[in-house]
């Protein structure tokens, strides 16, 4: 009797594994994709920024084709797209050198993150 439970349970294990281990798979979408030096010298900074995007239209590593770095952030697979409606839940559609690729939300203003809040500071006379 013992040995049908074990073998039920391993069955109804495996039954489980094979229904939610597929969706736990990364979405290749978002996954790094690398960018050669030649390409990041390439890379061009917007006017009023010290950060650099990169756009690669053709990119092998991407199922959807487009390598993108959004304003320093790391390189990731992405899609073009031509408003937010186009791109998955957290990302947005961001344009630069008239093409427009899905960003994910954390990387629009991530530098933001590394600076020193000024606001909070030693309010005692």
């Amino acid at each position: 009797m013992g040995h049908r439970l074990k073998i039920r349970n391993l069955l109804g294990a495996m039954l489980i594994w094979t229904l939610v281990g597929p969706g736990c798979a990364p979405d290749p979408l978002f996954m790094e994709c690398p960018l050669s030096n030649s390409i990041v010298a390439e890379c061009q900074t917007e006017e009023d920024s010290i950060l650099f995007t990169c756009v690669v239209a053709e990119h092998p590593y991407c199922l959807e084709s487009i390598c993108a770095s959004w304003q320093g952030s790391p390189a990731e697979c992405t899609q073009a797209c031509q408003s937010d409606g186009d791109c998955p839940m957290g990302a947005s559609c961001k344009t630069h050198l008239e093409q427009s690729f899905c960003v994910r939300n954390v990387h629009l203003n991530a530098f933001v993150y590394d600076l020193p809040d000024i606001t909070e500071g030693d309010t005692t006379p």
